[in-house]
């Protein structure tokens, strides 16, 4: 179901849901104004869904994109500033590498991990 951002608080409460899936962050958020930092318009769009998310312990998924340039960090591809990483309580990040694909999970409450994903393509 799509659902514009608005409606969506309504729509938790009154379907009762526990999950909600928001894919992309970009089709989401507000558009930058100009006048506000970058840090700061990145924080508060992920800011506003946690709030969501606390007040209905419900668990939200955030589908967003990595930039194509490497880092030391995985975690430094999100594209953005570190106002998206910094406000979410858990970041995930698929990364590929020639013929491999590796999940990177770090978060508030879970330790770091490093999964290494394959996937089944006739499914």
């Amino acid at each position: 179901m799509i659902v514009p951002k608005f409606r969506l608080a309504g729509l938790v409460e009154q379907l009762g849901v526990h999950e909600v899936i928001v894919d992309t962050l970009a089709q989401f958020r507000k558009a930058p104004n100009g006048k506000a930092q970058v840090y700061t318009e990145d924080y508060g769009a992920i800011a506003e869904l946690q709030k969501l998310a606390s007040k209905h312990s419900l668990g939200i998924v955030i589908v967003h994109h990595d930039r194509k340039m490497d880092a030391d960090d995985v975690f430094d591809t999100v594209s953005g500033s570190l106002g998206l990483t910094g406000a979410a309580d858990t970041i995930l990040v698929m990364k590929r590498q020639a013929s491999a694909v590796t999940l990177h999970v770090r978060g508030r409450d879970i330790e770091d991990a490093e999964k290494a994903l394959q996937f089944d393509k006739p499914s």
